[in-house]
């Protein structure tokens, strides 16, 4: 289920119209689905020609599915390499399958959105498994907070973030 979130999450980033922006955070929607998202402010060992790298929370309405996060890539498989995210000294474990990772539903999930949801910075550590090479993603966090909301009231969601 998380595997189609992420696809239905690429696929809406082009075609949803935007909700709200706020700071490096869009909230976008799209029939049942929200969602806010953000592309790296800057990455580090990067190699050219790759592809969408960003870090989305999506609600699927129609899947019942709520808080969803996925972090893509930009490369077509990552299913062998270790992906981890780092908030302000807090580190959160992701699953890597396909071109994205994700975080486990639930505590974890509510977790990072809540580290996510605190004014500062995140990084997304992805390391090969095959070679050892390391990619560092950084992401502001500013807007995300404001963002979040924006999604949670255009998906009649009571914000999860509101008193955090």
């Amino acid at each position: 289920m998380r595997a189609a979130t992420a696809a239905l999450a690429a696929a809406l980033v082009a075609a949803a119209a935007p909700a709200s922006a706020g700071g490096d955070w869009q909230a976008r929607q799209k029939g049942q689905t929200c969602f806010v998202k953000a592309s790296p402010v800057a990455s580090t060992n990067a190699p050219p020609g790759r592809g969408a790298v960003y870090v989305a929370v999506v609600h699927n309405r129609a899947e019942r599915n709520f808080d969803a996060v996925s972090v893509v890539s930009g490369f077509p498989d990552v299913t062998r390499s270790n992906a981890l995210v780092e908030i302000e000294g807090h580190t959160f474990e992701l699953l890597p399958f396909g071109n994205a990772a994700f975080v486990r539903a639930g505590k974890p999930e509510r977790d990072i959105i809540a580290a996510m949801s605190r004014p500062g910075t995140m990084k997304v550590v992805w390391t090969s498994s095959v070679d050892g090479t390391t990619i560092v993603d950084n992401y502001s966090l500013q807007g995300f907070k404001e963002s979040k909301a924006a999604a949670d009231r255009a998906c009649g969601r009571t914000s999860s973030v509101a008193s955090r």
